[in-house]
């Protein structure tokens, strides 16, 4: 267990009186998240790709493999999931007018997401990156990544721009919580625009590339969640993270400590195991939409709510692993029942559940067709 112990003296953002911790019992608990009162307002900005996902014997073959297409990256997968969970959600992102882009935009607006605030530049290439499916009882990973294709990087991500964060700012102000996975001066006024309306916010890193500037971001922070194999204590030292209200460190298959700023000691929180381990990838992300999902639905946002919706988050990190693809979850199961599943049912109950239904559920194979096409203009 990590020796830094940081405790939660939480923001008005975060805080909730003992009044209000009392008269939430169980019952009220549980109908509040399947019967939420007043729709939860989420906005968010960061990552998102176009996934090409390659069955387990395609690696070496992309020209002429078949594969599965899905909207991904970390914000976008987050933004994604709790549109479909059934809150209220906003995306501000710059994207390309190439069909990659048009795909990602058009999941979003299939899940009911807000996508005024997309932009379809002409003069950029939207994000794309190649999942490859592993096998682990042959000793590999279950999945890695690529961003080449025959000899080609692919585009990555682009920032958005001041005028987007400008038109945005009214509906920033108004959201109860704000998610972001990039840091740039954009994406921080982003941030603080939804800090000055009294948002919750939760910053999600992959990597720093300018201290001054994530610095500067810890100060508008209400949870910091970051994977410690991405981000060690050399890269992220502990003495920059004493003022943040919340601290999420995760460790993979090995689980996740939590620190409160306040609190005396940190909390460990071992990983779930999953009914069926087909595709890891977007566990990470599961677990902040669960999260996320557990704190709007209650209203409650104290140390233990923020626990019970960690947890929350664990159980559907789980699941997602049972399916192919960073949301194959959301893919293979209707809404209604991924909420019984997973809200409802005991351990033993929903992981029999979950193997009943087969890994690649939901996805329609595109074959052969050219991903140089994907990131071209129309």
């Amino acid at each position: 267990m990590e020796t830094i112990a940081l405790s939660l003296d939480l923001p008005r953002c975060l805080a909730a009186k003992e009044s209000d911790r009392t008269m939430n019992s169980l019952a009220t608990q549980k109908e509040a998240v399947r019967n939420p009162v007043i729709p939860f307002g989420v906005s968010g900005t960061g990552f998102a790709t176009l996934d090409l996902i390659f069955p387990w014997s395609n690696r070496q073959n992309e020209s002429g493999a078949e594969y599965f297409s899905a909207a991904g990256g970390t914000c976008a997968n987050v933004l994604l999931t709790l549109a479909q969970l059934g809150l209220h959600v906003n995306f501000l992102s710059r994207l390309g007018r190439d069909p990659a882009g048009m795909n990602i935009s058009d999941s979003f607006r299939q899940a009911g997401v807000n996508i005024s605030s997309i932009l379809h530049d002409d003069t950029i290439s939207s994000p794309i990156i190649l999942q490859y499916l592993g096998s682990p009882e042959r000793g590999c990973d279950d999945h890695w990544f690529s961003r080449h294709y025959q000899g080609h990087h692919l585009p990555g991500y682009t920032g958005i721009t001041r005028d987007q964060v400008m038109s945005a700012t009214p509906t920033l102000t108004r959201s109860r919580a704000f998610v972001f996975d990039r840091l740039t001066p954009e994406t921080l006024s982003a941030a603080r625009a939804a800090h000055a309306g009294g948002a919750l916010v939760l910053f999600e890193p992959s990597a720093i590339r300018d201290q001054a500037l994530f610095q500067d971001a810890l100060t508008f922070i209400d949870i910091l969640k970051f994977s410690s194999q991405r981000l060690d204590k050399e890269r992220l030292p502990d003495a920059w993270l004493t003022d943040v209200p919340v601290v999420i460190r995760t460790s993979g298959e090995v689980g996740l400590n939590i620190f409160f700023r306040d609190r005396p000691k940190p909390y460990r929180l071992p990983a779930i195991k999953a009914p069926r381990m087909t595709d890891s990838c977007g566990s990470g992300d599961m677990v902040t939409a669960g999260l996320l999902f557990w704190l709007g639905t209650l209203g409650i946002r104290d140390w233990q709510a923020i626990l019970q919706g960690i947890e929350k988050g664990q159980k559907l990190a789980a699941m997602n692993c049972a399916f192919v693809g960073a949301r194959g979850l959301f893919h293979a199961m209707d809404i209604s029942r991924i909420k019984k599943f997973w809200l409802e049912l005991p351990t033993d109950a929903w992981a029999l559940k979950v193997q009943t239904v087969k890994p690649i559920a939901g996805y329609s194979r595109i074959k052969k067709y050219p991903l140089s096409r994907l990131s071209q203009q129309n």
